[in-house]
């Protein structure tokens, strides 16, 4: 368990090294275990949307009701590479 100060600094100011998210961190770090756990240098995840992320900048959807779930498949492929900052990369390139 983290506690509110590591929290705080992974929401704040881990992602400031590579300008990425937490999804990017988070699913580095599950590619990674699973490549130590099992052996396994790529695993297939289906992540979630909530389906309200500002795509086109014109329409306003500020005034919509609900959630637009959207489900979209990912390979998070840890290769070779040991190097935490270039796993951090490509997961973040393969995520965009």
């Amino acid at each position: 368990a983290w506690t509110i100060e590591e929290t705080e600094q992974f929401l704040k100011q881990a992602h400031r090294a590579y300008n990425t998210e937490a999804n990017d961190l988070l699913l580095t770090a599950l590619g990674t275990a699973i490549q130590e756990w099992a052996g396994i240098r790529q695993v297939l995840v289906n992540l979630e949307g909530h389906g309200r992320e500002a795509i086109l900048p014109d329409m306003d959807i500020t005034r919509t009701i609900g959630w637009f779930t959207s489900q979209f498949p990912v390979v998070l492929d840890m290769g070779e590479e040991q190097n935490v900052g270039r796993r951090v990369k490509i997961v973040k390139e393969g995520l965009r």
